[in-house]
């Protein structure tokens, strides 16, 4: 926050960071939105910029929400200049700002129902889970907690069309009683 040394520069990377805020100022707005263009392309950005407000009732939000103070300073760009912790760190704060200004994933909720034939025998399969139409903010950003989800209704399942014929790469058994 007070700043890291950065190419003999005293830099400060993030905004205050004892706040509760999570607004970001119009001119933070628009860079993150030039940032997106840049990195990602068009089709990333909403057609009008994301505001946000607080539904805490006791939020203070004396200050904007955390986010870089310039955002075409990217993690790669500044890695360097920090050790691990403070890399990851800044990472986050970047890719959460970003993806808050971007479009929308798309994601399909779908399930498949497959027939495995072996001679004589078959075997009726079940996969439940999502497909991702458009990435939207995922591109930049997913949250490591539901990255690490083995929930069945999270689960990606790759794009496959009715009748479409498929190569096994695994066969997990999983037993569910309801």
């Amino acid at each position: 926050y007070e700043g890291m040394d950065i190419g003999g520069d005293t830099t400060g990377l993030i905004t205050y960071m004892r706040t509760d805020g999570v607004q970001m100022a119009p001119e933070a707005i628009t860079a993150a939105r030039d940032a997106i263009a840049k990195e990602f392309g068009p089709k990333y950005l909403p057609e009008k910029p994301r505001n946000y407000t607080t539904k805490a009732k006791n939020a203070q939000e004396a200050h904007e929400a955390i986010r870089p103070t310039d955002f075409m300073r990217t993690p790669a760009s500044v890695r360097q200049y920090l050790d691990a912790d403070q890399a990851r760190l800044y990472e986050i704060i970047w890719k959460r700002a970003i993806a808050s200004q971007m479009q929308p994933a798309e994601i399909e909720r779908t399930t498949a129902e497959i027939e495995a034939v072996n001679g004589a025998r078959t075997a009726e399969l079940r996969a439940v889970g999502s497909v991702v139409r458009f990435d939207g903010f995922i591109a930049a950003y997913t949250d490591q907690k539901e990255e690490d989800s083995e929930d069945e209704e999270d689960r990606r399942l790759p794009e496959i069309r009715a009748g479409e014929q498929l190569d096994r790469e695994a066969i997990n058994a999983t037993q569910h009683t309801t």
